[in-house]
């Protein structure tokens, strides 16, 4: 679990009455610093293979804060903290949960997930409480994993069966995915949670290790009962592809989520010391969620759940 050595990290650089009085004098750059407030680092899945080259990344662009809003675990964000010191970036600490409005799903109202009704994304920014985590965060944490762990594997079992069943002799384990997330990562296995895209990207590796690419696409169209609009070497739409024809509501390795409520993702934000902020689909989406439009309405929506970020 992650310790106090980030968060001292921090305290390292400046206290916050030192922050406000540096601001007073006006001690500040002249242009605001590049950032990027939202990545996910692994074992998450994760845009980056690890840590350094995240950090790395954003040595080469320039960016001087940056944050990370991870699910699950957060012992990564100890090497985060030194990492981003050691480049001189500063380094934010939050996490996001999912959560539903049942609500909203019975009224097919979508909030922040344009193909899930009721699904909300919320995220918890300034985190502080890893460390000295209370029982009831706890106790919040501990439902999250064990409710998505357990449906993981009972997907991952599904994913198995349909592919052996259509031709492609394949069945991984928990653990075989755990292993390619270790080996990609070099985190420990406890920190490890999988998720949906973790075993998208495991079946797409193992079928380029196992099929020849001339053959690829004929085995995933067979796979997924439709056809495949993936290259042959293509592997990230691939994995996409094995998530939208395999794992999402209504295929056949589907899962149903087990989900907090609005109001418990709200309090463990709030019991890891964190403010709560509602992320917004800001990529063109079409046509734009309901909870969403128009602005004024979803300020309003934010509002009055509390939300001011």
């Amino acid at each position: 679990m992650f310790s106090a050595k980030a968060l001292n990290i921090i305290k390292d650089i400046a206290t916050p009455d030192e922050v406000r009085s540096l601001a007073a004098e006006q001690r500040f750059p002249s242009a605001r610093p590049k950032s990027n407030s939202h990545i996910h680092l692994p074992p998450n899945f994760s845009a980056f293979d690890n840590v350094e080259q995240a950090v790395s990344m954003a040595m080469e662009e320039d960016v001087r804060v940056l944050g990370a809003g991870n699910y699950y675990d957060y012992t990564v964000y100890d090497d985060f903290a030194a990492l981003a010191q050691d480049a001189g970036i500063f380094p934010l600490f939050g996490l996001e949960i999912i959560c539903m409005l049942d609500d909203m799903r019975e009224t097919a109202v979508r909030v922040n997930d344009p193909g899930n009704p009721g699904k909300f994304y919320i995220c918890g920014k300034g985190i502080t409480r890893f460390d000295d985590m209370t029982p009831r965060a706890k106790a919040l944490l501990d439902v999250i994993r064990a409710s998505d762990s357990s449906r993981m594997t009972t997907m991952i079992a599904r994913l198995g069966e349909v592919f052996t069943g259509r031709g492609f002799e394949l069945e991984l384990a928990d653990s075989d995915i755990i292993d390619m997330i270790v080996r990609r990562s070099g985190c420990s296995e406890d920190t490890v949670y999988i998720q949906e895209r973790h075993a998208a990207r495991a079946y797409q590796e193992a079928m380029f290790e196992l099929v020849p690419p001339e053959r690829r696409i004929e085995t995933m169209s067979r796979a997924f009962g439709a056809q495949s609009h993936a290259g042959p070497d293509d592997a990230v739409t691939l994995q996409n592809e094995i998530r939208s024809h395999l794992l999402k509501a209504g295929k056949p390795a589907f899962v149903e989520e087990k989900f907090l409520t609005f109001e418990q993702a709200y309090e463990l934000i709030l019991e890891l010391g964190g403010i709560p902020c509602y992320p917004t689909l800001a990529d063109g989406a079409d046509p734009i969620c309901e909870y969403e439009t128009p602005a004024g309405k979803l300020i309003e929506n934010i509002h009055a759940n509390e939300i001011h970020a």
